[in-house]
């Protein structure tokens, strides 16, 4: 008897060692006041100087981990995914947000799963991967309804909806894309509708309009090309819609906020896997 209460001591006492990565230890006064100002400091950034609240997504990551401050551990992958999604390096992005969602899990931590799965099921639809889209979302739903929170459970079959609403658009433009002369005019007769009403259904379904949309998935698509080393970045906008190279440029610039050639050259650089997944 002595002996079982002595190794059903260890087994409790090794169970509680295990549980401590998943504990959410409570910052200090001062601490907590530190990682509030970071997380300003990071949205400050985001649209005037991306590159700055990357910065700062970096600093938030290793204070957590000096603190083993769950929350943040969580957020930090969250916050360099946002620059990314930022800088419209979407592959990176989906990388990050696979790694906040990947921690979420581990420190169940349900609410970052529910931020990052709604970002990405966006960039996986921008991206022409409804299929994967829907899985995101119906993953992210499974959580939800695991862990009885309505408002997520709402949301998500609101995605979910959304999603199946954009599949008729989204053919249109795949079938469409890099035709030069395809417009919003005939988007619009494409699906049966007037300009006004594609107009209310975009802006209400993803916040775009029509023109936004074609063009930005003729920039992503052009992105798509600028990772091929041999491709000539005088010509990238031709192939993917574009009849004006002076015109793509200028989209191009206004997106990612360099030329097509420094875009290449950035996407090349690899990206720090040192996240403790």
């Amino acid at each position: 008897m002595k002996h079982l209460s002595l190794i059903l001591l260890f087994l409790f006492s090794a169970f509680c060692y295990g549980q401590k990565e998943v504990t959410f230890i409570k910052l200090s006064e001062k601490d907590s006041i530190v990682y509030k100002n970071l997380k300003h400091q990071f949205a400050k950034c985001i649209n005037p100087a991306p590159d700055s609240s990357y910065a700062y997504a970096s600093i938030i990551e290793q204070f957590s981990l000096d603190r083993n401050y769950a929350i943040g551990i969580v957020e930090a992958p969250y916050f360099k995914a946002y620059y990314f999604r930022r800088i419209q390096m979407l592959d990176s992005a989906v990388f990050y947000f696979d790694s906040s969602i990947k921690l979420a899990k581990k420190y169940h931590y349900q609410c970052d799963i529910k931020l990052s799965q709604n970002v990405l099921y966006r960039i996986y639809y921008f991206l022409g991967q409804t299929g994967i889209a829907i899985e995101v979302c119906s993953e992210c739903l499974e959580v939800s309804k695991e862990i009885k929170d309505l408002p997520i459970i709402t949301d998500f079959y609101a995605v979910l909806k959304t999603i199946y609403s954009l599949e008729k658009i989204q053919a249109i433009i795949n079938k469409k894309l890099t035709d030069p002369s395809f417009n919003i005019t005939e988007f619009s007769d494409a699906l049966g509708m007037s300009l006004m009403q594609l107009h209310k259904k975009l802006k209400g379904l993803i916040g775009i309009t029509a023109s936004e949309l074609i063009r930005s998935q003729r920039l992503i698509l052009a992105t798509q090309f600028l990772n091929m080393t041999d491709v000539n970045m005088s010509e990238v906008g031709y192939p993917v819609g574009f009849n004006d190279y002076s015109y793509f440029a200028k989209c191009f610039k206004e997106v990612y906020y360099c030329s097509s050639s420094n875009y290449a050259n950035k996407n090349t650089q690899t990206i720090d896997h040192y996240l403790l997944i």
